[in-house]
């Protein structure tokens, strides 16, 4: 088992980090629209029913996210074989990737919910 290799490293703190903050925002979503703290973007921020739709919706895919990466993570630690020099390109894929996954899910759904 390959625990210090730069896949479990890097997935397993942002799948944590993912996790922990998705049941901070769970717990305490911010309440009023604000520019520092939440779920911002134009969409998000356009009314305050969209807001506290956004926080939530996107608080739960990063939960879900974070689960996942975590479990890629774990799975990694029994494979072995795989250069550092990949792994750490396929871990830059799989965070930017998973980034995007919240971003684009929510704005969708944000969308669908709200309209323009």
């Amino acid at each position: 088992m390959d625990w210090l290799n730069p896949l479990s490293i890097v997935l397993g703190s942002t799948g944590f980090v993912y996790w922990a903050m998705a049941l901070y925002l769970r717990s305490s979503p911010p309440k009023k629209i604000n520019h520092v703290y939440g779920y911002r973007t134009k969409r998000s921020m356009a009314s305050q029913e969209a807001w506290d739709f956004a926080q939530l919706y996107s608080a739960n895919l990063m939960h879900r996210s974070g689960l996942m990466l975590l479990a890629v993570s774990a799975v990694r630690v029994f494979m072995s074989g795989i250069l550092e020099v990949i792994e750490v390109i396929i871990s830059l894929f799989i965070v930017i990737g998973s980034c995007l996954y919240l971003i684009v899910d929510t704005e969708n759904a944000l969308k669908a919910k709200f309209g323009r």
